[in-house]
């Protein structure tokens, strides 16, 4: 849901397990910490290419933008490397 920017949707639906959990207090202790943390971090739950305050130039011809996480990716492998003694500068 959060991924297509479903964010109300989101938080109904969290709702809903936390009705259905009332009687289980360890998930719903857990399900109320997750709607807390969404509510706190709301408005960064909506994908950056769904935000209108956002813009974005188009990506030149022949060129794709990708998702963050392919960045983060190579930040890890990066790390990585240089802990195990390889790469270092």
């Amino acid at each position: 849901m959060l991924n297509e920017g479903k964010v109300e949707e989101s938080f109904e639906y969290i709702t809903k397990l936390k009705i259905k959990y009332t009687t289980d207090e360890n998930k719903f202790k857990k399900l109320e910490k997750l709607y807390t943390y969404f509510f706190d971090n709301k408005i960064g739950l909506r994908p950056y290419q769904l935000r209108e305050e956002i813009k974005m130039s188009k990506a030149p011809e022949g060129l794709e933008y990708r998702n963050l996480g392919t960045m983060e990716h190579n930040i890890c492998d990066v790390l990585a490397q240089r802990m195990k003694g390889r790469k270092m500068s």
